[in-house]
């Protein structure tokens, strides 16, 4: 009996044993992953405070930026502001200054040459014709007979000997599109062999922006813009009174 207690009691040691391996084992695989969620924790954390670091810095740069934008923006609307005051106040000044030039000139002539400066210019571009007083004395003194004509100016359209204005050149017209009747374009007869060659040819590549009915205006109706008007030819015309 002493010796089934003792092997039992053996026995009951063993499994102890092995029981208490068993559990330090699974201790120190709790301890080893315990461990690395540790680390794990710490690497996320990391990771965070590094990324809020990012945005807090990247939030901070934006903000700078429309701070030095909305600083530069004020700047240059002061500079815009300030330019045109300074503008206003040159225009002023040469406002005045014309003003008080134009002044002196009208005050400043002497009543006893008998015409202001403006009439004799004008007489000088033989632009103003004047018709001075005319007087006949009688036959006693201090009588006058005779009609007397008010001085009157008068204004001539054209200066004399002037010509009326027009081409300064004689013109040709150059054929750049074949059509019928063919679309034509008039040039310098005076231009140099090459330089009439390299027109006409420029004309010719570039005929439709040079020569182009109204129908061909691209996005406009013919009866809404047109270089011609259309007007039906079975109305009557519109006849205008004389002035």
């Amino acid at each position: 009996m002493a010796e089934e207690g003792h092997v039992k009691a053996d026995k009951l040691r063993v499994e102890a044993e092995k029981t208490i391996i068993r559990l330090v084992r699974e201790r120190k695989e709790l301890d080893s992953k315990a461990s690395q969620v540790k680390k794990d924790l710490k690497q996320v954390q990391k990771e965070l405070e590094a990324e809020v670091t990012r945005s807090t810095r990247r939030a901070l740069e934006r903000n700078e930026l429309k701070i030095e934008l909305a600083t530069t923006e004020n700047r240059a609307v002061a500079a815009i502001a300030k330019a045109a005051a300074a503008e206003e106040v040159e225009v002023e000044v040469e406002a005045e200054a014309e003003a008080e030039a134009g002044a002196d000139k009208s005050f400043g002539d002497d009543k006893d040459q008998g015409e202001s400066n403006a009439k004799g210019i004008l007489q000088e571009a033989g632009l103003m014709v004047s018709a001075k007083l005319r007087s006949t004395r009688g036959e006693h003194l201090g009588s006058v007979t005779g009609q007397l004509d008010v001085e009157e100016d008068t204004f001539e359209e054209e200066m004399p000997g002037e010509e009326r204005g027009g081409p300064t050149e004689e013109l040709e017209e150059v054929v750049v599109r074949e059509e019928n009747p063919p679309k034509t374009v008039k040039i310098g007869s005076t231009l140099a062999p090459e330089h009439k060659a390299v027109l006409q040819k420029v004309l010719r590549d570039y005929n439709d922006v040079f020569t182009w009915p109204h129908e061909e205006m691209p996005g406009i109706p013919p009866n809404l813009a047109a270089h011609q008007l259309n007007v039906d030819p079975t109305f009557k015309p519109v006849k205008q009174k004389r002035r």
